[in-house]
């Protein structure tokens, strides 16, 4: 059973965004964006290199679904309409009639922490993703890779939260301090040491 060729921006939520973004609750003004907002917001620059037409045909990936939804809010805002791309020998006359066609496909999206300071981290997230538009006589007419990163400082008690919708966006770092890698385990061995000594001085008494 082939799919209709409704618009992409009014089916969204029922065909390309899994229940999990649906229900994503949007950041607060007062705290830093998530994770995946800010990947999204990373897609959206790269699409601005884009020579779009109002119109046109859309091949997106089933994963990274953030990507997805994010790109809809823009092209919504921004008065485009993507249409669904039909499987090949599918295409209804709804989609044949706009043959203009973007696809693009997620080749890393990734999130680092380091340290900023009196319970900071300075967060980096990096985003690289293949872009290609076939104009409406089937030539090529853009082709490239969009690298963009972003970088910001949050909370460190916000950290988990911040990544956790989505777990390949959970962050890496920062490394423990080297200080901390010599102190913590000669901390550890001296309150061991404590402990068995305070325990024979109570039994001696």
């Amino acid at each position: 059973m082939r799919r209709s060729g409704l618009p992409l921006l009014a089916a969204l939520a029922a065909t390309l965004v899994p229940a999990p973004v649906r229900a994503q609750a949007p950041a607060r003004a007062s705290g830093p964006p998530p994770n995946a907002a800010v990947i999204g917001r990373l897609a959206v620059e790269c699409m601005g290199d884009v020579p779009l037409p109002a119109t046109f045909r859309l091949d997106a990936p089933e994963t990274a679904p953030y990507v997805r939804a994010a790109l809809a809010d823009a092209w919504r805002t921004g008065g485009k309409t993507a249409l669904l791309a039909e499987p090949a020998g599918q295409a209804d006359s709804a989609l044949a009639a706009r043959p203009a066609r973007l696809a693009y496909r997620v080749e890393a999206a990734s999130v680092r922490y380091g340290r900023a300071g009196r319970g900071r981290l300075a967060r980096t997230a990096d985003l690289r993703l293949r872009l290609s538009l076939t104009d409406a006589r089937g030539a090529l007419a853009y082709d490239a890779v969009c690298a963009r990163a972003a970088e910001d400082r949050v909370p460190a008690r916000m950290r988990g939260a911040l990544g956790e919708a989505y777990p390949e966006l959970a962050g890496t770092g920062p490394a423990p301090a080297a200080w901390r890698r010599v102190a913590e385990p000669v901390l550890l061995a001296g309150a061991v040491g404590l402990s068995t000594l305070l325990f024979f001085s109570l039994r001696s008494r």
